[in-house]
């Protein structure tokens, strides 16, 4: 998995539990991905919420303990449904190319 998939995935899934518990609330990223924690560099969650307030798709708290709390803006709300309905549309899974994103060269961009 690429850094852009899962950057794209993240960003969906908040948007899953944002429609399913409501908009506005901030969630824990941690929480919302935490299955695919042993699949990726631990430290990409984190880069994830980073890249969601630097592309200012959102609002992002990190707690005293370095958890990274979510909650989607507009923008951010947009992007995701439009991923989810192309991954829906298409039948082809979304399209990472989407995101312009890029992990930091220490971390590598590609898990196995």
């Amino acid at each position: 998995m690429t850094f852009q998939e899962y950057m794209q995935l993240s960003l969906e899934r908040v948007r899953s539990v944002e429609n399913t518990l409501g908009e506005g609330p901030f969630y824990k990223l941690d929480d919302i991905v935490a299955d695919l924690a042993e699949t990726v560099p631990a430290n990409w969650t984190g880069f994830v919420a980073k890249m969601i307030e630097y592309r200012q798709l959102g609002q992002v708290f990190f707690s005293s303990a370095g958890t990274p709390i979510v909650a989607l803006n507009h923008t951010g709300r947009s992007l995701a449904d439009s991923q989810i309905n192309r991954t829906l549309g298409s039948g082809t899974g979304a399209d990472p190319q989407a995101f312009d994103v890029h992990s930091p060269a220490s971390t590598g961009n590609t898990v196995s």
